[in-house]
């Protein structure tokens, strides 16, 4: 059966999958307001972040799943 690859494979629906995202930096813009002669002045920065692991959901789209 060379060629035929379907025999494997299924129709896999999309869906919500949960997976763990490692502690990892980040860098958050960090957005600033000050009042400065009469009016608002608006400025932002960036600072680096630490995030803790956590499980984040996804979606995961439609596809062929096929094994081999």
């Amino acid at each position: 059966m060379s060629g035929d690859h379907h025999h494997n494979c299924y129709w896999q629906k999309g869906h919500w999958e949960k997976a763990w995202v490692k502690g990892h930096w980040e860098k958050k813009p960090v957005h600033h307001k000050t009042w400065h002669h009469g009016h608002w002045e608006y400025d932002h920065s960036y600072k680096w972040v630490y995030v803790p692991g956590h499980w984040e959901h996804h979606w995961v789209k439609a596809h062929w799943e096929c094994r081999h």
